[in-house]
């Protein structure tokens, strides 16, 4: 007898061509049938979906988890967005896996943990002796790989190509938000980051970001950054479709600590310093992402700057810098081929307040600028291809039963499943502890701090293999 049968539903899911009304069956955590109509009288329990639309599980593929000022926050506004696996772009590990028994909401969640000066690493020109311990050290403690923190915390441009290399060496993950020392999070950054990429693997994270006007107008920019992905397939990246951006609040000797703060006080006119930083929150120019009933939300003025405060400024701030048109392009554009340049849409969100994937995105079906089936392709099934994920992503028989329902009229989730147990039921979550995606490498020490787990191998998945995913955009 299966577990579930989820009746009456859409069901699309590109991977096996199927989308049609149809039933679906789900026992021990996988999909076990898909039929146009499975009698009720085969399950222990049923839920009637007519009307609704069933895709497999949201993979959001760009997030971050841990903030000291939201605590576990992340995963319920993940979990009530409608995604079902997540990816963290920072860490840290330890904050983590503390986390995800006790408020992780039934997602699956793998991390990536980063390269920041003074936190694991000595200084920002980190010798590759240094890079090679940091990354052997955290992959055996189960994250899937590094992410160079570019923008915000950047490193030298050797210390930059050394932790590629060496990622590359060790089968890690590698991800790099773009910029050196030598430049920054821009256009500019983003063509240093491919030159020191320089034919190897690694995923280029948030392609949106690098294309706010600070070297031509942000379009051209966008336009530039495609070409250029375009012929460098060795590179995988992500966009997101959120209007704001997120960043460090944090001041150290009345100093922002990171450098895009920085850069976007001084392009509203605020000076690039805590009094600064405060004034653009009072004003509105700056919003804090701020806790409030177990979730976060924007905060400016007053209100905004008293939460700052009280938190000595160790907070997200966000600002509006985000162009449409590049957030449009960047999810949208095409090769030659007919693939898409940029593999998928994110969020950069978790506990930052832009989980729009559902919201923007099947805004973009209603526009005509994806079809349905493009939209499961970007949310779900490219990902899982990224971070090789097989199990995921797809809904034929003996994949995770990983799925998302969709009420598309009102572009919300309406429930969701990680491995067939209930994450989310009518903007209820009912989710409990989660699984932590790792290596084979993080198989031991995982196992000895008894969290549930499941094991993917990134180097079978897209960031290790040079081929195009080969889409049919029919």
């Amino acid at each position: 007898m299966y577990d579930y049968v989820l009746k009456g539903a859409t069901i699309i899911d590109p991977a096996n061509s199927v989308h049609s009304v149809c039933d679906l069956a789900i026992e021990q955590g996988k999909i076990a049938e898909i039929e146009n109509s499975i009698s009720s009288g085969k399950a222990r329990r049923f839920i009637d979906l007519t009307g609704s639309i069933v895709i497999p599980g949201i993979i959001d593929s760009h997030v971050h988890l841990y903030n000291k000022a939201w605590g576990a926050a992340a995963y319920r506004m993940l979990a009530a967005s409608g995604v079902v696996t997540a990816v963290d772009f920072s860490g840290p590990l330890t904050e983590i896996t503390k986390d995800i028994p006790r408020a992780g909401c039934g997602l699956n969640v793998g991390v990536l943990e980063a390269l920041i000066p003074g936190k694991g690493i000595s200084n920002n020109a980190p010798g590759a002796d240094e890079i090679k311990d940091f990354t052997h050290t955290r992959i055996s403690n189960g994250a899937l790989g590094i992410k160079i923190m570019g923008g915000h915390f950047p490193l030298t441009p050797d210390s930059t190509s050394f932790a590629i290399k060496i990622a590359n060496e060790m089968g890690a993950y590698a991800a790099f938000h773009a910029g050196t020392t030598e430049n920054g999070s821009d256009l500019n950054g983003f063509k240093e980051a491919v030159s020191l990429i320089d034919g190897k693997h690694a995923h280029l994270a948030h392609i949106n970001s690098y294309c706010r006007g600070e070297v031509d107008r942000p379009l051209a920019e966008a336009n530039e950054a495609l070409t250029i992905l375009s012929e460098n397939m060795n590179i995988i990246s992500e966009s997101y479709l959120g209007l704001v951006n997120g960043t460090s609040g944090y001041c150290n000797d009345k100093v922002p600590e990171s450098l895009i703060t920085r850069k976007y006080l001084i392009r509203g006119g605020f000076a690039p310093n805590q009094e600064g930083m405060g004034n653009a929150i009072k004003t509105g120019y700056a919003q804090v992402n701020a806790l409030q009933r177990e979730e976060n939300v924007l905060l400016s003025g007053k209100e905004g700057f008293e939460a700052w405060e009280k938190d000595e400024t160790n907070m997200i701030v966000s600002f509006k810098v985000n162009d449409p048109d590049v957030l449009r392009v960047c999810a949208t554009a095409k090769n030659q081929e007919g693939d898409f340049i940029v593999n998928a849409i994110s969020t950069d969100g978790g506990g930052i307040v832009r989980n729009v994937q559902i919201e923007k995105g099947l805004l973009l079906v209603d526009l005509g600028l994806l079809s349905f089936k493009e939209f499961v392709l970007k949310t779900s099934f490219n990902p899982s291809r990224m971070f090789g994920m097989f199990n995921k992503g797809h809904l034929g028989v003996g994949a995770d039963a990983d799925i998302t329902v969709l009420d598309y009229k009102n572009r919300k989730p309406v429930l969701t499943m990680a491995g067939g147990n209930i994450i989310l039921l009518k903007n209820i979550i009912i989710g409990t502890g989660g699984t932590l995606l790792i290596s084979e490498k993080g198989k031991k020490r995982v196992d000895e701090s008894g969290i549930d787990r499941q094991i993917i191998d990134v180097t079978a998945g897209l960031l290790y293999k040079r081929e195009k995913l080969k889409e049919d955009n029919k």
